[in-house]
């Protein structure tokens, strides 16, 4: 994998090359995925403001079922990408609890509205 064969930091390099290009213009940049501690760390060093979207066990295979069209593995719930995070119990800057029950444009507006809340003013967080 590209990880692996480039280094941990290989996709978070790319992804804060991108955004820095980005908001040097005045665009607004989320990040919506990281997975590792390192990328955390890197987004955190950067200035980032860090959300965590807890979501349980049985929502998350109830997504993927909708998704894939099957049941995930054990193997595939506990991969390294899905728990290395968690297994390290990191701090984030905010935490959005995800029940399955909620929209994902109602989740988008609360991450967005904690996010505003928490850097305040117009939201341009990064």
């Amino acid at each position: 994998n590209t990880r692996d064969a480039l280094g941990e930091n290989w996709w978070a390099d790319k992804a804060f090359e991108t955004s820095e290009n980005l908001l040097r213009r005045g665009i607004g940049v989320y990040i919506t995925d990281g997975r590792y501690r390192n990328e955390l760390a890197l987004s955190k060093k950067r200035g980032a403001v860090t959300v965590r979207l807890e979501v349980p066990e049985e929502v998350r295979v109830a997504r993927i079922v909708a998704r894939d069209g099957r049941v995930p593995t054990r193997e595939e719930l506990d991969h390294e990408s899905e728990t290395d995070i968690t297994v390290a119990n990191t701090s984030f800057d905010i935490v959005i609890y995800d029940n399955g029950e909620d929209a994902i444009d109602v989740i988008a507006d609360r991450i967005a509205d904690s996010i505003v809340r928490l850097v305040g003013g117009t939201g341009m967080a990064h």
